[in-house]
Order: C-alpha cells, then sequence, then structure tokens
C-alpha cells in the first residue's frame, strides 16, 4: 500500500497541496463563527495552496502528454 501512495504521489505533485486546500476549508467552515479573523487568515492559506496544487498538477499533465 505505501508504494502506491508514494506512486500517486510521485504522479501527482499537487495533490498534497489540494489537500490541504480542502482540509484548510473545512477548518474554516468550523472555526468561522468564533473567530473570523482567524478564519479569513486561513482562507487566505487555503487559497495560495490550491494555486500551488493545481498549478504542480498542470505542470506534471503536461510533461505527461509530452512523452
Amino acid at each position: 500500500m505505501g508504494s502506491r501512495i508514494s506512486r500517486y504521489v510521485r504522479e501527482n505533485p499537487g495533490a498534497d497541496f489540494i489537500l490541504a486546500f480542502i482540509i484548510t476549508l473545512i477548518i474554516v467552515a468550523l472555526i468561522y463563527p468564533f473567530a473570523e479573523d482567524i478564519a479569513n487568515e486561513l482562507t487566505n492559506f487555503g487559497f495560495f495552496s490550491l494555486v500551488a496544487g493545481v498549478i504542480l498538477q498542470v505542470l506534471a499533465l503536461r510533461n505527461r502528454t509530452e512523452k
């Protein structure tokens, strides 16, 4: 199982960043009513994480199609 995960991460380098975005979004949804300022800062972090993940995925896809 460990080799499947490591192969997936090698083939999809943006997966970690996209997963971080999803987790951040869940956390923001839970803490927003209690700590708006912190939730807004976490939202910014999540957005940049998503952008980084998408860019890495696009580059990986581009490299796969060039081969």
